[in-house]
């Protein structure tokens, strides 16, 4: 399981995600000039996607031996992640001024891994099929 290198995408994913909930992917002022920051803790659909990611994540690294199971759960999480980045966007209506945060990486990256994650696990999978064939 260590040696596989979605592993590390996946934990890679967990800490994004719930670093999330922490660090704004926003600041800026809304529609009554109050200085706000958008985080995942803006809403409790937020706070369900961001730990929802993290916590799939996080179950998907000790599936390593159901690869078939763990590529539906990443596939589901990647668009769950796609979601939950264009739910943020739209929520950038509610701001008259402001710019996007440099914590805003760890939104991001969160897809991103993900289909690292992904193409990891489907390499794995032509490995162990190709070694299926050789018996």
């Amino acid at each position: 399981m260590i040696q596989r290198i979605q592993t590390l995408w996946l934990t890679l994913v967990t800490v994004c995600s719930f670093l999330t909930l922490k660090f704004e992917f926003y600041a800026g002022t809304d529609v009554n000039n109050n200085a706000r920051k958008l985080t995942s803790q803006y809403n409790v659909l937020f706070i369900i996607l961001a730990a929802g990611i993290g916590i799939a994540a996080l179950i998907t690294l000790f599936l390593y031996k159901q690869r078939k199971l763990q590529i539906r759960i990443t596939g589901f999480t990647f668009i769950a992640a796609a979601i939950f980045i264009t739910l943020l966007f739209l929520k950038l209506k509610d701001f008259t001024t402001g710019t996007i945060s440099l914590w805003s990486v760890f939104y991001f990256a969160i897809p991103v891994l993900l289909v690292m994650a992904l193409l990891g696990i489907m390499k794995d999978e032509k490995l162990v099929k190709s070694m299926d064939k050789l018996r």
